[in-house]
């Protein structure tokens, strides 16, 4: 699968996507040891089905140490030089995008189902009202996460609750917020 051409856009794409590196940053320093990684990181598979570049991507140093995933070496001689995660990473998030919207709600949650991934955020704030499904890795498929009263869905990977928020800032562009809950 190749990665789209077209520019993001800045208020329905790219702040959302800062957000959300921002908060999961912040949640990897202070509870879940791992690696975090947006805009043009290769995710593959071993058997070379699946060749993508997710907006999110995370990887837990649990998942590395593990083997569950590996870092393919830049073709170099230099050490811990790496350009590509092999393997099933542990959270992906995917913003849809006009272009994308065939591709991140229908094809890739399927490749990324079948190559092991354990949890798929799926984000779209191009219209009125504002998506962020939560997915964890179930037996055929991802089983979506139903929110709770207050609109958090339960992240197994990061061990806490999660809820996008959108808001109008006072120049009339989006704001968004990722807050986290402990259980």
């Amino acid at each position: 699968m190749q990665a789209e051409s077209s520019p993001e856009d800045l208020f329905t794409h790219r702040v959302v996507k800062t957000t959300i590196v921002a908060a999961l940053a912040r949640r990897i320093d202070e509870a879940v040891p791992g690696y975090l990684f947006s805009d043009r990181t290769r995710v593959a598979s071993a058997a070379g089905s699946i060749s993508v570049e997710p907006d999110i991507v995370l990887i837990t140093a649990s998942s590395l140490r593990a083997g569950l995933v590996r870092l393919i070496p830049k073709r170099s001689s230099e050490p811990r030089r790496y350009v590509e995660i092999e393997g099933a990473a542990d959270l992906i998030v995917e913003i849809v995008s006009d272009s994308s919207v065939v591709k991140d709600t229908q094809r890739l949650p399927v490749a990324y189902h079948r190559r092991g991934v354990r949890e798929l955020w799926l984000v779209d704030a191009r219209a009125r009202e504002l998506v962020f499904a939560v997915h964890h890795f179930g037996p055929e498929s991802f089983l979506r996460v139903e929110p709770d009263a207050d609109g958090f869905c339960r992240s197994d990977v990061l061990g806490c609750h999660v809820r996008l928020d959108r808001e109008d800032s006072a120049e009339g562009l989006f704001r968004y917020e990722l807050s986290i809950r402990e259980p």
